[in-house]
């Protein structure tokens, strides 16, 4: 039957991801930084794209339940999250530069909208973008 082919494929699945952890491992690095350094460098190159969860773990090598698992044991968080504090980071710098209009910085950064932007970035430092720029302009003109 068909749900005992998936569990078949699954169970290779698992097996061939058990196996590359082990090669991974032999290399000199552990399994976790070899899936860090791959899943940094892909939100790296498409961070300005929407990221979604097959792409990401096809394009790494891993079916999206390991993805997942991995995700979560490696970075302490899921795929959403990682791709949203990498951004974040990102717009911090934009927002360092000079004044770049927060749309163009939104586009740049690659969030859907300026309002979903705002959300995000108050949730991970705890004030607006704007407050952010304000309070680094503020520490700029302080005298040494």
């Amino acid at each position: 039957s068909c749900y005992y082919a998936d569990d078949i494929c699954l169970a290779i699945t698992e097996y061939f991801e058990a196996m590359r952890e082990t090669l991974e491992g032999v290399r000199g690095r552990s399994p976790e930084d070899a899936f860090r350094e791959m899943v940094t460098q892909y939100i790296k190159d498409h961070f300005k794209e929407r990221i979604y969860l097959d792409e990401i773990a096809r394009a790494c090598g891993y079916s999206k339940y390991y993805f997942c698992r991995q995700s979560k044991k490696c970075f302490g968080m899921g795929l959403n999250d990682c791709v949203n504090r990498f951004r974040v980071e990102r717009a911090k710098q934009l927002l360092c530069n000079g004044y770049q209009p927060i749309e163009d910085i939104v586009r740049e950064t690659g969030f859907s909208s300026a309002n979903y932007f705002e959300i995000v970035f108050r949730k991970i430092e705890g004030m607006s973008p704007t407050a952010y720029r304000r309070l680094i302009e503020a520490r700029k003109e302080l005298p040494r």
